[in-house]
């Protein structure tokens, strides 16, 4: 007897497209061998066992605001109808909290993690939405030490008062297993211009200047005048950071 597990639904509930090939691959597949084999094949139909989500959000649509549906900018922020020339636009998506105030926080932290993942990609680092850059985190690599650099210069403060151009909030039922709770979600859609990247690009030049200068006197003051392994990583990444930014202009952010 062949029995699948875990095979997914798509939206009506039903097996998807891929499910299905796949189910007949399978069956084609033991038909097959038992042609080869000159043995009768018996085919018994396969038991579809489908996993149960560990979590469920039932929504409270008359909990939308201020827009009655979903807007077009929520997961396509360059569909956003009054976007300006020469900026860019990202949506913070917050994660599900118990007050609105605490949504719009969360949304705003998301919001941050992904300008600092686009700061990154002007000096070379590729960062996961997380925000958590490909490195070495025990060492001064220059992927982990460049998003270092930029979350602290790109704070959520800094988000915070970027132009928020809209935001949309919904809210309803978190289910767990069996318990309920009421949570909110929040998403805000921040504009982030060619100024206010050099700006922070700014920021984070000063930031790592002061870093190697506070390394550089570190080594002057050991009696061999040398750095150990991990901060002479860090030395030779922060200088690498510093150069690509000392070579950055507005040209860098035209987007």
């Amino acid at each position: 007897m062949i029995r699948l597990v875990d095979i997914p639904r798509d939206l009506k509930g039903g097996v998807t497209v891929k499910t299905t090939l796949s189910v007949a691959v399978v069956l084609a597949a033991a038909a097959c061998i038992g042609c080869a084999n000159n043995d009768e094949f018996t085919s018994e139909r396969p038991i579809l066992v489908f996993p149960q989500p560990e979590n469920t959000f039932e929504e409270d649509i008359s909990a939308r605001k201020p827009y009655s549906a979903p807007p077009s900018w929520l997961y396509k922020p360059d569909s956003y109808p009054n976007k300006r020339a020469g900026c860019t636009y990202f949506v913070g998506i917050g994660l599900p909290r118990a007050t609105v105030q605490d949504a719009r926080e969360s949304a705003f932290e998301d919001a941050q993690r992904q300008i600092v993942r686009y700061m990154g990609t002007t000096v070379g680092v590729k960062t996961e939405r997380t925000g958590a850059a490909h490195g070495d985190t025990r060492g001064g690599a220059y992927e982990t030490m460049t998003d270092q650099i930029f979350s602290s210069s790109i704070s959520k403060n800094t988000v915070r008062n970027l132009y928020v151009r809209d935001q949309y909030y919904t809210a309803g039922m978190m289910v767990q297993d069996i318990a309920k709770r009421r949570v909110n979600l929040a998403y805000v859609l921040v504009e982030f211009g060619a100024s206010q990247a050099l700006e922070a690009a700014e920021k984070a030049k000063g930031e790592t200047k002061k870093q190697i200068q506070t390394l550089e006197k570190k080594r002057a003051d050991t009696p061999a005048k040398v750095l150990d392994s991990r901060d002479a990583s860090r030395l030779e990444s922060l200088k690498r950071l510093e150069k690509k930014l000392d070579n950055l202009s507005i040209d860098d952010f035209k987007l």
